[in-house]
């Protein structure tokens, strides 16, 4: 399993096959076929899609899941409610390979990872650790065994090569991939260093004529308010002012606190003329109307 068939195929059940291949004792009872692997003693190993209806009432004794935390469809969460544990097998097995997801997107690893840890690793997390050092917990009621870990522990993990992927990834993608931590998604367009070093001093500077911009979400990402002026000493537009709100994970931003609020205080602010405000009308039909009524040039 993987979040596509072309996923499953490449990357676990093209491994598993390579295996057969360069074993002489597995190959003499094997048949490889695109999708399947059927072996002598009737097992038949299989890569499918993210298909629900089509697994439904399978009788497997392993499935094998590649990198969950991209699994954010209603789809991808039954596809995995589907093939739940078989209880008439001696042994039916969930075996769940990834690295951390995003905040507010990848809910069912999210769901999976608060069951697995233990507080060490989580303040909510349920499992229980039993090795003194390495990260391995289990939940008993829950049936899960979890190796969570942070720290790069094998040979290939070399400072120099951490050293170059952070010098070519953002810092959210380089925690996400080589540290295992949960990251925002909002956080991988522009990370704070970048901001920081394009911030000019002195500022903000509401007066004189004013241009502001709307881009606002209720949930995920973030909603930015933007406004810009005139400055005649560099003969071009200069930031005025700005404000960004960030969603907690699982929580809906506020419209009329991150955004009417805001407008009307720079609407209100001494000396500022506010121009044209430009918005984005999804999510904001009603503060839309709001605003305009109240005299606001939207």
């Amino acid at each position: 399993m993987a979040n596509d068939l072309e996923q499953s195929i490449a990357r676990v059940f093209k491994t598993c096959a390579g295996l057969i291949e360069h074993n002489p004792e597995l190959k003499a009872e094997a048949e490889i076929q695109s999708k399947s692997i059927f072996l002598d003693n009737g097992t038949e190993l299989k890569a499918i899609a993210s298909d629900y209806e089509g697994e439904a009432g399978a009788n497997q004794g392993w499935v094998s899941w590649d990198e969950p935390w991209a699994i954010t469809s209603e789809r991808g969460r039954r596809l995995w409610e589907e093939l739940t544990s078989v209880p008439t097998r001696r042994n039916s097995v969930k075996f769940v390979t990834t690295y951390a997801g995003f905040h507010g997107e990848s809910q069912l690893l999210w769901d999976l990872y608060l069951q697995a840890v233990g507080k060490d690793e989580h303040p909510e997390g349920q499992g229980e650790r039993i090795h003194p050092t390495l990260p391995v917990y289990v939940n008993r009621e829950a049936r899960i065994f979890c190796y969570w870990d942070h720290e790069p522990r094998l040979p290939w993990q070399t400072e120099d090569y951490y050293a170059s992927q952070q010098k070519t990834l953002r810092p959210a993608t380089f925690a996400r991939l080589h540290q295992n931590q949960w990251v925002s998604s909002e956080a991988s367009f522009i990370d704070p260093q970048t901001y920081d070093a394009c911030v000019e001093p002195g500022r903000p500077d509401l007066t004189g004529s004013l241009f502001i911009g709307v881009d606002a979400s209720v949930r995920r990402d973030s909603t930015a308010c933007v406004c810009v002026k005139y400055d005649e000493t560099t003969d071009g537009l200069v930031l005025a002012d700005y404000k960004i709100t960030k969603p907690a994970p699982g929580q809906s931003i506020n419209l009329e606190t991150a955004v009417e609020l805001y407008l009307r205080r720079i609407y209100n602010h001494p000396g500022a003329r506010i121009e044209k405000i430009l918005v984005d009308p999804y999510q904001m039909q009603r503060s839309i109307q709001t605003l305009q009524a109240a005299g606001l040039p939207v």
